[in-house]
C-alpha cells in the first residue's frame, strides 16, 4: 500500500468538500519502528549484505515461470526528488503489468457519509480548543504556522479531524506528496508501454468512519499523532526520501516513525488487524500474479514488507523464491 492511509483519507476528504487548507521541530525521542513491526523480516536481513543497490530497495519474487519485481514504496517523498531510475527501468522493460494499491470509495459509502457531515464536528458549541486544552492549543500555534494552517477554521471539528487537516496542509507547505513514488512509477510505466492495474484497493470511506466513531480520548490520540508526525517529517523527510531512493533500508528504518494513520488506527482504538489486513491483501493479489507465467512489476509499501513474517517472507513460505536484481 503505497502511500496508503494518507493518500486514502485524504481523497475521501476532497471528495467530502471539507476544508483543505492551503499547506523548529521540538526536541524528539528516538523514532519508532516502521508499523506494527515486531522484527525484521528475514528475507530483507539476508539480502541486506548484498551490495548497495542503484536505486530504490528491490527484490524479485518467482514461482514457475511468473516473475514478480516487488519495489518497496515509501512517502511521502519530495515533489523534486530525483533518484537512480535504472533497475526499476530495466523491469519495467517487457513486462506485462505495473500494479500499485489505490484508493477506493464505495459510491454508497460516501453518500453516506456526505449527506453525516456532522459526524466530522464537535457537539454541545465546543470548539477544538476547548477539546484539547492549553498544551496542546499552544503546540497547535507553533504547528499550524509550520504547516501554514488557519486553525480558525479548524474548530468545528474533532481533533483527529483537525490533526489530518493539518497534516495534508503541511505537505503541500512542505513540497511533499504522499502519492509519490507511485505517480513517478506510473509515469515510467506509460513511457515503457507497461499498462498500470490496480494491486489492490484502499477503503478510504471505511478509515474516515473509524476516526469518526473514535471517543475522545482516541481522538486525542489521533491529534497528537499528527502534531508528532508533522514535526518528525519537517525535521527527517528530506533525509528519509534520500535513504529511500538510494536502498539505505537500515537508515530509513531508523529515521522513520510510525505513519500517522498507523498509529492514530492502532493506538486510537481500532485494531491492529488494520496492518494485518494489508498484508494479506498484498500477498494474496501477488499470489494471484504468480500464479501465471508472465513478468510483472508491483510497488508495495516498506511498512508491510520490512516486517517480519511480513510480505516477503510470507511469500517465501509459501514456495515463492525471493532474491534481488542485479545491480
Amino acid at each position: 500500500m503505497q502511500g496508503g492511509r494518507a493518500v486514502a483519507v485524504g481523497l475521501a476528504i476532497a471528495c467530502l468538500g471539507l476544508p483543505s487548507y492551503a499547506q523548529t521541530p521540538r526536541p524528539q525521542a528516538p523514532p519508532a519502528p516502521l508499523a506494527v513491526d515486531d522484527g525484521q523480516s528475514t528475507v530483507v536481513e539476508a539480502l541486506e549484505v548484498v551490495a548497495r543497490p542503484q536505486g530504490p530497495a528491490l527484490w524479485v519474487v518467482t514461482r514457475g515461470e511468473s516473475q514478480v519485481t516487488v519495489i518497496g514504496g515509501y512517502g511521502p517523498l519530495p515533489h523534486g526528488l530525483e533518484w537512480n531510475t535504472v533497475r526499476v527501468e530495466r523491469a519495467l522493460t517487457g513486462a506485462d503489468g505495473f500494479y500499485l494499491a489505490k484508493p477506493s470509495i464505495n459510491p454508497l459509502e460516501l453518500a453516506a457519509i456526505f449527506f453525516n457531515p456532522g459526524a466530522f464536528k464537535l457537539e454541545g458549541g465546543r470548539t477544538l480548543n476547548d477539546v484539547i486544552g492549553p498544551v496542546r492549543k499552544e503546540r497547535l500555534g507553533r504547528i499550524a504556522a509550520i504547516a501554514k494552517a488557519d486553525t480558525g477554521r479548524m474548530q468545528p471539528y474533532k481533533p483527529a479531524i483537525a490533526g489530518l487537516f493539518a497534516y495534508q496542509t503541511f505537505l503541500r507547505a512542505a513540497g511533499l506528496s504522499p502519492e509519490k513514488p507511485g505517480t513517478t512509477l506510473g509515469r515510467l510505466a506509460r513511457t515503457h508501454n507497461v499498462p498500470e492495474r490496480s494491486l489492490a484497493k484502499i477503503g478510504a470511506a471505511s478509515l474516515i468512519r473509524s476516526i469518526q466513531r473514535m471517543d475522545e480520548p482516541a481522538q486525542l490520540v489521533c491529534f497528537d499523532a499528527a502534531m508528532d508526525q508533522i514535526e518528525w517529517d519537517s525535521g527527517h523527510a528530506v533525509n528519509a526520501a534520500r535513504a529511500w531512493s538510494e536502498g539505505h533500508l537500515s537508515e530509513l528504518r531508523s529515521l522513520t516513525s510510525h505513519a500517522i494513520f498507523d498509529r492514530c488506527l492502532t493506538e486510537g482504538g481500532a485494531p491492529r488487524a488494520v496492518l494485518e489486513k494489508a498484508t494479506v491483501d498484498s500477498v494474496a493479489s501477488l499470489e494471484d500474479l504468480l500464479a501465471k507465467p508472465g513478468r510483472n512489476v508491483a510497488l508495495i509499501d516498506l511498512t508491510v514488507l520490512l516486517p517480519r513474517n511480513g510480505v516477503l517472507d510470507r511469500l517465501k513460505a509459501a514456495g515463492a523464491t525471493v532474491t534481488v536484481p542485479p545491480q
